[in-house]
């Protein structure tokens, strides 16, 4: 019946727009009939076309999602990558001249050590001398002594 209203208003459609009175068995309604089935059937087959570009997108969308989350896990990886290295540069750089810091700290207080240790040689082999002499000193006088109560 809703097919009969869409051919009842078509018909009065043509009559108010050109004048022409057709009726229900009119060859030309042929066309209408065809063009209304070509029509569904283009619609269903446009549908089914739009589902299927739908899901191409959708596939691609989510292949292009991973693609991007690849490509943000290998800057990330290589940035990381980067930074490790001039944080190892750094690092090694530093322990380098730390080292060197280090030794040349060590040599000074070894010269200083040697030095203050060569002063001390020094007071002590004066002392050294200063008691060989007195001891000297004293054996003599010891002798001096012993050879007057002697003689």
């Amino acid at each position: 019946m809703g097919n009969e209203v869409s051919i009842e208003a078509l018909l009065h459609e043509v009559m108010v727009e050109h004048g022409v009175k057709l009726t229900k068995n009119d060859p030309v309604l042929i066309v209408h009939t065809l063009n209304k089935r070509l029509i569904e059937s283009q619609k269903a087959l446009q549908e089914s076309l739009l589902n299927e570009l739908k899901s191409n997108l959708e596939v691609l969308t989510t292949d292009w999602s991973e693609e991007a989350k690849s490509v943000a896990e290998n800057i990330i990886n290589s940035s990381l990558k980067a930074s490790t290295a001039t944080i190892t540069q750094a690092i090694e750089t530093s322990t380098e001249e730390n080292k060197k810091l280090l030794k040349e700290a060590i040599e000074e207080s070894v010269i200083n050590i040697k030095d203050e240790i060569s002063g001390k040689i020094k007071e002590t082999k004066t002392v050294s001398v200063a008691n060989i002499f007195a001891s000297i000193l004293t054996t003599v006088s010891a002798l001096i002594v012993a050879y007057a109560a002697i003689f």
